[in-house]
């Protein structure tokens, strides 16, 4: 049995004499995020400002926000076609084509109350795959 020693003192106080140091303030959300880890701008949201994984075939992607209840998209994977995803939770709303930050095509599909699903091109025969997943209960149709 191990006995420790020291200087102990309950939960919000200190011990006499004790250095006090001040609580950190939280840091501030990512852009396009809450406090709470929610997406309120998509449009903000950037590289690192999910959770990186790592999908089928190797592929790496990210995960921004969180899923709302009975969300579709919690059934998909980074690394899936855009086919696989249709089969898997039907058509989007909308669909529009944007250039990624180093001017490759991407494809995002929209999902109103879901949030948004971005594709990178990947070599011909595979097509686009599923790299960015942004969770958004308050998604409209708007790209």
């Amino acid at each position: 049995m191990a006995v420790l020693a020291g200087c102990a003192s309950a939960p919000g106080t200190s011990a006499p004499g004790a250095a006090t140091t001040p609580a950190a303030s939280p840091a501030p959300p990512q852009p396009g995020l809450d406090v709470r880890g929610d997406v309120i701008d998509p449009a903000r949201v950037g590289p690192g400002s999910g959770q990186a994984v790592r999908g089928l075939g190797g592929w790496e992607g990210e995960l921004v926000g969180k899923p709302p209840p009975g969300s579709k998209f919690t059934l998909l994977q980074v690394g899936m076609s855009v086919r696989q995803v249709l089969a898997l939770i039907g058509p989007p709303l909308s669909r529009a084509a944007i250039p990624g930050p180093g001017g490759e095509p991407r494809e995002v599909l929209i999902y109103p109350g879901q949030g948004r699903l971005v594709f990178v091109q990947g070599p011909a025969a595979e097509g686009g795959r599923l790299t960015w997943v942004i969770h958004r209960r308050d998604e409209g149709a708007a790209p």
